[in-house]
């Protein structure tokens, strides 16, 4: 059963390896934004707390990065944008998501994008939420 959750530090090895797995096969996707794979990770588990209160965005929007998990792996994330900004508008939307190119076609996407849409905020008509 595939669990959408926010990440916490016990995922931090499967994390680095969904990044180092993106990164062999799907170069132009990005698993992590802002992940610096020398950094502490609960450094970086805490940014990601801050775009979901809207602190230090820099270029991005308010934003809750969640991890889908399948038996203790990461097999995928999805980004719940809370707003769009220009860009987001046109080549983004409200969910991005992305699956770990070794869990593909196992239905995984379907399942993450279900949840997803369930823990928009209730503020969202369903009806005008961009996908991309």
């Amino acid at each position: 059963m595939l669990e959408l959750r926010l990440p916490t530090l016990s995922d931090e090895g499967t994390f680095r390896e969904a990044v180092a797995e993106f990164k062999a096969n799907d170069p132009n996707f990005t698993f992590a934004f802002e992940f610096d794979e020398k950094a502490d990770f609960g450094i970086y588990l805490q940014r990601l707390q801050g775009w979901v209160e809207g602190k230090d965005l820099g270029d991005f929007v308010p934003n809750t990065f969640l991890v889908a998990v399948v038996r203790h792996k990461i097999v995928g994330r999805v980004s719940l944008r809370h707003e769009l900004n220009d860009f987001l508008l046109r080549l983004g939307g409200h969910i991005g998501y992305g699956v770990v190119p070794s869990e593909r076609r196992k239905g995984y996407a379907t399942e993450m994008l279900r949840q997803s849409l369930v823990r928009l905020p209730p503020i969202f008509d369903h009806g005008s939420v961009n996908l991309r």
